[in-house]
């Protein structure tokens, strides 16, 4: 006699997450960032120590921390990666020691809102923009910086909202 174990059949749907984002144009965005280098793997847990940081050493005093910006290039995925946390250059009358400038040309963006409490809303828009990405969209990545946009606000709010802009181009 032989025994099998009952057949058992998964199936999984994909496109089922629906990604809330909208296109604009942008001119030419100077930033100021106070940046650290992170690894893929443990940037989650690492990020949000680092704004952290940021506020306890009063760095937000010199430069307000509203935007976390990424410099990445998906080719080198696993590899690390420049992540800084600053403003617009316009917000600061000089660049304060320890700050850089960086400049990020013209560009298509793809603006996706994430609303919840801050990190768990932010990281659980990146993992769903990652399975889902613009599929579907007229648009694809480019790969380049991408930009977290902390809006005025309490970060431990429900509802609070905040953004992440990719920059995009036209699919051929």
């Amino acid at each position: 006699m032989k025994f099998f174990n009952k057949l058992i059949v998964n199936i999984s749907v994909k496109g089922d997450i629906i990604m809330d984002y909208r296109i604009e144009e942008k001119e030419e965005l100077r930033l100021l960032a106070y940046t650290k280098i992170f690894t893929y793997e443990s940037c989650a847990e690492e990020i949000p120590v680092f704004w952290e940081e940021y506020y306890q050493n009063e760095l937000h005093k010199k430069v307000p921390g509203y935007l976390g910006i990424t410099q990445e290039n998906f080719s080198t995925r696993g590899f690390p990666f420049s992540y800084g946390i600053g403003c617009y250059a316009h917000d600061v009358k000089e660049i304060p020691e320890g700050f850089q400038l960086i400049t990020i040309p013209a560009s298509t963006w793809a603006i996706f809102k994430c609303v919840g409490k801050v990190p768990d809303s932010i990281q659980k828009t990146w993992r769903d923009m990652y399975l889902e990405g613009l599929a579907g969209a007229d648009y694809e990545w480019i790969l380049d910086y991408d930009i977290e946009y902390f809006l005025p606000g309490d970060t431990t709010s429900c509802d609070y909202v905040c953004e992440i802009w990719i920059p995009v181009k036209k699919r051929i």
